[in-house]
């Protein structure tokens, strides 16, 4: 993970932050292409058909293709899109419509809402303009880590309602956040990188019973608290931060970091080695950008939308 981090920060510091952005949205378009195929025809074109069965949500095949789960993929193809704004504007449009397509192949759903929000701010220049040079964005961040906390304190619990395997995915992880205050307060500083303990952490639910919490961990901020404690709440809460504040620097850059951190609130982002790396990696970039820069208006030339203010 360091490793990662540091090589963020320094492709960031070489000026190659654009050039690598464009190849991975090189890679991602046709991705997303075949993303579409493998919906369509309810194929795995990587020879994959028991995982798709496996995935399948109520009987929708979800496109996974050759990635660890439909949900990473669905992920990595929604941080593709704030990464467009390194292309001209009419390949822009082009991929983020094929980028859009691919998510909803995926069956994803936390990915296919923020993916709609990036498209939005990415294709709207006056949109973009507003996102970058906003000043509240960090106090709006703040407020809703704020709002998160309070809600796993005084409104959320461990039952999962909906009686469907689709109602289900969408509650379960209310049940997750309703888990941390005793958690942090039973083992503060977590289980560690071992095994988490089977039988301890359970929720009932309508659809399936009872559940173990330990089974899918889906979601960064609890997970880095079951293996690390109050230290690795804090450091995805500062990374959330972090990114969010990179936005009024560079806008490409701030938007990737920060997609990435939202979807760290629905999946656990270094428990998969593809979008955990890419987590990692982005960071260190937004810590590069942050670096000696205090404020964005004496920053000259800087990108939005592709284009040079």
């Amino acid at each position: 993970m360091p490793i990662l981090l540091i090589a963020g920060y320094r492709i960031q510091r070489a000026s190659m932050g654009p050039t690598a952005f464009r190849w991975f949205v090189y890679v991602a378009v046709p991705t997303a292409a075949l993303a579409c195929l493998e919906g369509a025809t309810q194929i795995s074109l990587f020879g994959r058909n028991d995982v798709l069965r496996a995935l399948a949500r109520d009987g929708v095949t979800r496109a996974v293709l050759a990635s660890d789960q439909a949900l990473v993929l669905g992920c990595l193809l929604a941080c593709a899109i704030p990464m467009s704004l390194v292309l001209s504007a009419r390949a822009r449009m082009f991929s983020i419509l094929l980028l859009l397509a691919g998510i909803y192949a995926t069956g994803s759903r936390g990915p296919l809402v923020i993916g709609a929000m990036l498209a939005a701010v990415v294709l709207v220049p006056p949109l973009a303009r507003a996102v970058g040079r906003s000043r509240w964005l960090t106090t709006i961040a703040i407020v809703a880590v704020a709002v998160v906390a309070y809600l796993s304190i005084t409104t959320w619990s461990a039952e999962v309602l909906g009686a469907s395997g689709e109602e289900y995915s969408a509650n379960y992880r209310w049940a997750l956040y309703a888990t941390l205050p005793g958690l942090l307060s039973s083992v503060p500083f977590g289980y560690g990188l071992g095994t988490l303990p089977a039988g301890v952490w359970l929720v009932a639910s309508q659809a399936f019973g009872i559940r173990d919490l330990v089974q899918t961990l889906d979601s960064e901020l609890v997970y880095s608290a079951f293996t690390f404690g109050c230290a690795g709440i804090a450091v995805v809460i500062a990374a959330f931060l972090i990114a969010v504040r990179t936005v009024r620097f560079d806008l490409p850059i701030g938007l990737t970091a920060t997609a990435l951190s939202l979807l760290g609130f629905s999946i656990a982002l270094h428990a998969w080695d593809s979008l955990g790396g890419l987590w990692i990696l982005i960071t260190g970039m937004a810590m590069s950008v942050n670096v000696g820069r205090k404020n964005p208006a004496s920053t000259k030339g800087r990108r939005v939308g592709g284009n040079v203010e």
